[in-house]
């Protein structure tokens, strides 16, 4: 799981080791690149000039993002930068989510990129909709500007759900440690484990779902993992039936699941819980009922939107929830 840090000046030269992982290809192809080689004090004022957030992963520096306030809600992002060897796994999508996430005020963003790094173009414009404004020449390299608005295009369309499997690594693992213990009566095993404590937990849990190494008196129940543009942002678990203990003891529903927090605030539960009904159609449900709690605003109100209908209440903490599903 990544943690965020806002840098400081005696970050400095940890931000040029970054700055030069991630810039020297640029710098030998184009034979300048204004990111590469700055000196510490140059970097110290950078710094106090563009507020700078870096990424960690597992205490290592991993990524950092730059930027400057124009005006009210308008942000120019003056730096992206991944460490070469970490490039590919999502972090820099991370860290331009984590920054409109703290930034939740922003109306506007631009940045600019050379106009032939077709990898850059993609990233922006595919992943998370921004558009091209215009192109300028800046030394002897030209760049595209590049505009999103808040109103702009809904930021990375493409969804999945897939079943849980042995297979799955390190970037589900991640995920799920942005979802704590237990969140609003939500569970969450995998939380604070090890990753081969992790791996261990996937082998059973793929197993549950065929009502293997199910403890006693369990339901069969399986696991699906939610992608966004093939990022894992949430995960959920449906029961394959219910029963009487459940409804009237547990208070548990047919089915639960939780939004990693780097990801929450952007509808992603809103589609996680609308491919868990499909889920519910398919095996064979024609209702369901769920137990949110009454406080868990947000997770009502998903429910209800989507043909939920509160017929009761579980000693007065949770809605008892019913959605028909033919």
């Amino acid at each position: 799981m990544l943690i965020y840090k806002n840098a400081d000046i005696c970050d400095a030269e940890l931000v040029i080791e970054i700055y030069n992982s991630a810039f020297y290809d640029d710098f030998i192809r184009y034979g300048q690149c204004p990111a590469y080689g700055r000196s510490k004090e140059n970097m110290e004022q950078s710094i106090l000039d563009y507020p700078k957030i870096i990424a960690y992963d597992q205490n290592k520096a991993v990524g950092v993002i730059s930027y400057k306030e124009e005006g009210p809600g308008k942000y120019y992002i003056g730096c992206l930068a991944v460490m070469k060897e970490e490039q590919g796994h999502g972090i820099g999508t991370s860290l331009l989510n984590h920054f409109m996430n703290e930034h939740s005020d922003w109306n506007e963003l631009t940045l600019v990129t050379p106009k032939d790094n077709e990898p850059n173009i993609r990233f922006y414009t595919e992943r998370f909709g921004f558009v091209i404004v215009g192109e300028k020449v800046d030394g002897a390299v030209t760049v595209l500007w590049f505009k999103l608005s808040r109103k702009g295009q809904p930021i990375m369309q493409n969804t999945a759900l897939i079943q849980l499997s042995v297979d799955m690594g390190k970037p589900e693992y991640d995920m799920l440690q942005g979802i704590s213990a237990v969140e609003n009566g939500f569970t969450n095993p995998a939380y604070n484990l090890s990753y081969d404590e992790y791996k261990e937990w996937l082998r059973i849990t793929d197993n549950n779902s065929i009502s293997k190494d199910l403890p006693e008196g369990w339901i069969p129940f399986t696991t699906y993992f939610l992608y966004i543009d093939d990022i894992p942002v949430g995960y959920g678990r449906i029961r394959h039936s219910s029963s009487e203990y459940l409804e009237t003891v547990a208070g548990a529903g047919n089915l639960g699941y939780g939004i990693a927090k780097e990801y929450r605030g952007k509808g992603y539960g809103s589609v996680l819980f609308k491919e868990l009904l499909k889920k519910c159609k398919e095996i064979g449900y024609k209702e369901i009922k769920l137990f949110p709690m009454k406080s868990n605003e947000p997770t009502v109100k998903i429910m209800l939107k989507n043909g939920g209908q509160i017929i009761g209440d579980f000693k007065d903490l949770k809605y008892i929830i019913r959605i028909p599903l033919d």
